[in-house]
């Protein structure tokens, strides 16, 4: 049957000599941190008052407008990030698209994002002229964009002149190139790959 959680009067145990606090949902506040929230051991995140605060910081510019490259625009990170550009074209476009092999949804979203894309990549070199196929399909002027196939495509679009941000989707070690590439570029990173972090080290 169901079983109900305990009061909250028993929620705290100490575990290995810490205090974990299973009322705040296991985050622990360091001595040195200011008691900024109403639950001195629980992360600012969860207090209400940090809430409000970070929403109405949010809201008070409301004029911002971000360039975003993609890289792995066709994976599941980029076609969200591609939702968002959607949905806020006010605050998002779309400079740079890259992806690994599918050249028909990249072909797709380049013509979607028209007015904005100034750089396809694609990784598979092998690809190239059936990426080139698919975007005459969908209408797209191969002299409107730069084309880059093969082992640059990543770093070429994460370097897009245009771009503000780089969303680094792509999958595994593959991602490092691109994303020191980006950092050195001056992009801001949004970093969608761990193994980025892993394999570029402390």
């Amino acid at each position: 049957g169901l079983q109900t959680w305990p009061k909250l009067s028993t929620r705290r145990k100490v575990i290995a000599g810490s205090s974990l606090d299973l009322e705040n949902r296991g985050y622990v506040r360091v001595e040195s941190e200011a008691e900024t929230v109403s639950y001195s051991r629980a992360a600012p995140v969860l207090d209400e008052a940090s809430l409000k605060k970070t929403l109405e910081a949010s809201l008070e510019d409301d004029s911002w407008t971000r360039s975003v490259s993609v890289l792995g625009s066709t994976g599941s990170i980029g076609t969200q990030t591609l939702d968002f550009a959607r949905a806020r074209p006010d605050h998002f476009s779309v400079s740079a698209l890259c992806a690994g092999s599918n050249y028909e949804l990249l072909a797709q979203q380049a013509a979607e994002f028209r007015d904005t894309v100034k750089l396809i990549g694609l990784s598979d070199g092998s690809k190239v002229l059936e990426l080139k196929e698919a975007l005459k399909r969908y209408d797209v002027d191969e002299k409107s964009v730069e084309i880059v196939c093969g082992d640059d495509a990543a770093i070429a679009a994460a370097t897009c002149t245009d771009a503000d941000v780089v969303v680094t989707g792509v999958v595994g070690c593959a991602g490092l190139q691109p994303t020191v590439a980006a950092i050195e570029a001056g992009k801001d990173i949004a970093l969608a790959n761990k193994e980025t972090l892993i394999a570029g080290g402390p």
